[in-house]
């Protein structure tokens, strides 16, 4: 015999769980958008039926797991630098967060780096292991920017995912 969850109760429970934590949560497009939101790797993605998993969050920064013995396998940071300075994107002063049914956007700005928006689009491979990330200028920069990146930090042993010191 196979359990079900009353459909409704489900539907309760997600919104009465939301406010006690404080959060800021809202259905926009299918998905759960947040506007600054501060979570880092609290969106897991599937791409297989693979223990592999992309995770992402609040914040544009993205870490590849597999669950058994593997460990992590790493994590992405995207960053900008232009004139005015450099910054990763997960540290931009404004940035609205949607996870989606398999992918997670993020839509960044930081007027101390640069004018312009860019939106970063993360999607787990579904023929094969590992993950995508698109970059797309929602409104392009007037100066010249460089895109910088680091992906780094595998490990054998799965612990927790903390976000690193920099």
């Amino acid at each position: 015999m196979k359990s079900r969850l009353f459909p409704p109760l489900a539907l309760i429970l997600i919104p009465l769980s939301c406010l006690a934590a404080g959060c800021r949560y809202e259905i926009r497009d299918g998905g759960f958008w947040v506007h600054n939101g501060t979570a880092y790797f609290n969106c897991p993605l599937f791409g297989t039926h693979e223990p592999s998993m992309l995770l992402s969050g609040d914040r544009p920064a993205f870490a590849y797991i597999d669950s058994t013995s593997a460990g992590k396998f790493g994590t992405l940071y995207i960053g900008v630098v232009t004139k005015r300075g450099g910054k990763w994107l997960d540290h931009f002063t404004e940035t609205d967060s949607f996870y989606e049914p398999g992918l997670t956007r993020h839509v960044v700005e930081d007027p101390d780096v640069m004018t312009g928006s860019l939106e970063v689009t993360a999607v787990p491979l579904s023929p094969g292991e590992g993950f995508i990330i698109g970059l797309r200028w929602i409104k392009p920069p007037v100066e010249r920017v460089r895109l910088v990146w680091a992906f780094w930090g595998g490990f054998r042993v799965y612990r927790k995912l903390q976000f690193p010191d920099r």
